[in-house]
């Protein structure tokens, strides 16, 4: 347990006694394992050793259209409380050593209970895959095509909602250190729009990465030619190969499409940007 639990007055007991009444709950058996050992476990799923597999559990979601989750860093933003709407995250999860993935200020987006932006570090990397340990590979701005720093301790400045609107908002200041701003705020308007907003002061290249799944198009793009080889020898870009690079005039837009497998229908992503005269 770190500090500031142990300041709320939350000791290992209290954590022992949750577990057992989660374990009780969905039928499995834990094993209590001491936070020494934690430390040196590769990954949460043997946080606990499970006896047993979980049989399949509905969690009714929380009563609230905007909430935190400060135990994974995610500002949550929900189109309306019924299960399998659309969902938005912001991540402000404290960046440290401990901590290996660069991802501060990413989001992600779940239409009508699909994962259409997912964060790619939150699957298990096959063998050799170090991919998600650069800012690239998230959906956040990256500065100068360098990864974000360690050690940024984040503040979630606003979480609201007032009618059909919810916005969250986090400053994460301190990710580089040429930046004297660096902050995200993201607006779901209803169940169909979100307006995302970035404010960045310094450095020299600002570049917006964001990664969905299914079928893309490009719209409003001219002038685009193929790339040759890797994107650029920069950490994270030197993966990215096979890309096409253009210059927009005016607003455009990009469309990711995912396909259902037993018909034709469709539901996707449809990004617009506002500002032309930019290279892509």
């Amino acid at each position: 347990l770190n500090d500031s639990a142990a300041r709320k007055g939350i000791d290992d007991s209290d954590v022992l006694a949750a577990s057992h009444r989660l374990a009780d709950q969905w039928g499995a058996r834990m094993e209590w394992v001491p936070f020494r050992q934690m430390m040196h476990t590769p990954d949460f799923a043997r946080l606990f050793r499970i006896r047993q597999t979980f049989p399949t559990v509905k969690v009714a979601p929380p009563a609230k259209v905007a909430y935190d989750l400060p135990g994974f860093g995610l500002a949550v933003l929900r189109s309306d409380l019924a299960v399998g709407g659309h969902l938005i995250a912001l991540d402000h999860s404290m960046q440290s050593d401990e901590h290996t993935h660069p991802d501060l200020l990413q989001m992600l987006v779940m239409v009508n209970g699909t994962p259409l932006a997912s964060d790619y570090g939150r699957q298990p990397p096959v063998d050799g895959d170090n991919w998600a340990a650069h800012t690239v590979a998230h959906n956040t701005v990256v500065v100068d095509r360098t990864d974000q720093g360690r050690n940024v301790v984040p503040r979630l400045t606003n979480l609201s909602a007032v009618g059909p609107i919810r916005v969250a908002e986090v400053d994460g200041s301190g990710a580089y250190r040429q930046c004297s701003d660096y902050q995200r705020a993201v607006i779901m308007v209803g169940r169909d729009y979100a307006v995302d907003l970035f404010r960045i002061r310094g450095g020299l290249r600002h570049e917006y990465a964001f990664h969905a799944n299914g079928r893309m198009t490009v719209e409003g793009l001219s002038g685009t030619r193929r790339l040759r080889g890797a994107v650029s020898r920069s950490p994270g870009y030197r993966e990215l190969e096979g890309f096409r690079k253009g210059r927009t005039t005016g607003n455009f837009e990009v469309i990711w499409r995912t396909f259902k497998a037993d018909d034709d229908s469709s539901q996707g992503l449809r990004s617009e940007y506002r500002r032309g005269g930019q290279e892509c």
